[in-house]
């Protein structure tokens, strides 16, 4: 069924504008609104379509895209307050919300996971045959994996997988902090790597180098079942009290990000939606649209709430996480700014 977040009422909306010009950024009294983007990603495409397409400014938002090198360093830039927008997955944002750093959902841009395993030339031999996506955790074991950060959504959601495959996460592989793009490429092609967990469009590269072999592949809806499975590919997350004192902001960049996500979906804006790619992250034109035209069906806010939050309390329960009982705990009230969804 379609969720939307609900907008609060007219009266309250326009309180909220005026108070915007009086009030500052997340630093002081810099008047921009700061959203994080991990350079040159899908996660973070909807951001730069809704820059380069004026989206922003005809909500009256002076936004700045600041860059951050993963999920633990966008989460970093939000709880220190130097943005006010961050790029993330319910995952992350859920143990942090956990540990006392209050945030919530203010959108969704990506409907399915994004990533993507891929085995090297070498390890690809090993394995011999593509496993099916309920099998292909198995492939995992003995592995050198690379993920882009340690405690980075990609190595959690390889232990999450592993883990419910009956392996041990902490001692059936090893994870290898590798930058994602070219430098995840190399090390793969190298051996200095056996399996990359990753995404967009280092997983469209690497579907590209001869041997190598797609273990699993989340994107537009497949990759199995499970709690991993049933995670947004991306989320927006702002923090509870900035929601609280300015929602106006926030509604803005809500209506901007859904302009962005419908011209995303239309084929007759392709080559509009590749130029704010290639322009803000150097991405190649071709391999840009190869990557749109793939994964145009999770261009989506459309969500369960609830079947959100459930499945996070499994992730957790699953990894046997410290934090799992304080998980249990979190509701839907809890993790998205509007309380009330409606389902037109």
């Amino acid at each position: 069924m379609k969720t939307v977040l609900k907008l609060i009422g007219v009266m309250g909306t326009l309180v909220a504008l005026a108070a915007m010009t009086a009030c500052g950024g997340p630093n002081g009294g810099d008047s921009k609104f700061k959203v994080s983007v991990y350079a040159g990603s899908l996660i973070s495409l909807p951001d730069y379509v809704a820059l380069s397409s004026g989206y922003f400014a005809k909500e009256g938002l002076d936004v700045q895209l600041v860059p951050v090198s993963d999920g633990p360093a966008a989460s970093a830039a939000l709880a220190s307050g130097s943005v006010n927008v961050i790029a993330n997955t319910p995952v992350n944002a859920v143990r942090l919300s956990a540990q006392g750093q209050k945030m919530s959902a203010i959108a969704q841009v990506l409907k399915y996971p994004t990533f993507v395993w891929v085995a090297g030339p070498k390890w690809a031999a090993r394995v011999g045959q593509v496993p099916s996506p309920d099998n292909a955790a198995t492939t995992f074991k003995g592995a050198k994996i690379a993920v882009p950060a340690q405690g980075s959504e990609a190595q959690l959601a390889t232990k999450a997988l592993m883990a419910e495959a009956g392996m041990n996460p902490d001692s059936d592989a090893t994870f290898v902090p590798v930058a994602p793009g070219a430098t995840t490429v190399a090390a793969l092609q190298s051996g200095q790597v056996d399996v990359v967990a990753t995404w967009d469009p280092t997983a469209t590269m690497l579907a590209d180098m001869p041997g190598a072999m797609t273990l699993l592949d989340m994107r537009v809806g497949k990759g199995g079942s499970g709690p991993v499975q049933e995670q947004p590919g991306a989320m927006r997350f702002a923090q509870a009290g900035r929601l609280a004192a300015d929602p106006g902001k926030y509604m803005a960049y809500q209506r901007a990000i859904n302009a962005a996500l419908d011209q995303m979906r239309d084929p007759a804006e392709v080559e509009k939606t590749t130029k704010a790619w290639v322009d803000a992250g150097g991405i190649d034109p071709a391999l840009a649209k190869r990557i749109l035209a793939y994964n145009a069906p999770t261009f989506s806010s459309d969500m369960d709430p609830e079947a959100i939050v459930s499945s996070l309390k499994t992730y957790f329960n699953d990894l046997n996480d410290p934090l799992a009982s304080k998980v249990n705990d979190i509701t839907v009230d809890d993790m998205f700014w509007d309380k009330e969804l409606s389902n037109p």
